[in-house]
């Protein structure tokens, strides 16, 4: 993956010098849709962090309501797995840039971690058909 992204950073570049800016030429709604996953898969990707420390400290009261929490925990992780995968599919058809960006989040909820799935869902469903 470093490789990938040393080699993405030396087109990015010799693009941009061509183009004008790495993102000229794109379309408003392919750059917008492509922070948008890349900015929910890291939210969701911090929610599962979250989700696995509560785990080491969390009393269940069977073993069956752990293995429930163990589940919601392996979806959210598939989840956001698959709006990566969505986000390079979006890179490499489109020529959007590579995210470079940093994201950090004070506090995430399973409510917000599904909002932001179906969110990015949604705008990556016309650009991936």
């Amino acid at each position: 993956m470093n490789f990938r992204i040393l080699a993405g950073a030396g087109t990015g570049l010799l693009a941009s010098a061509c183009s004008g800016g790495p993102q000229a030429g794109l379309d408003a709604a392919v750059i917008a849709c492509g922070d948008t996953l890349a900015q929910n898969a890291a939210y969701v990707r911090q929610h599962v962090e979250a989700r696995e420390e509560k785990l080491k400290v969390i009393r269940f009261a069977s073993e069956e309501a752990m293995d429930a929490y163990n589940e919601v925990t392996d979806t959210f992780t598939v989840l956001g797995i698959d709006l990566v995968a969505m986000r390079n599919v979006i890179e490499t058809e489109r020529g959007l840039p590579d995210d470079t960006a940093t994201y950090t989040f004070d506090h995430t909820t399973d409510e917000e971690a599904t909002a932001r799935i179906e969110a990015a869902k949604a705008c990556a469903g016309p650009l991936l058909e």
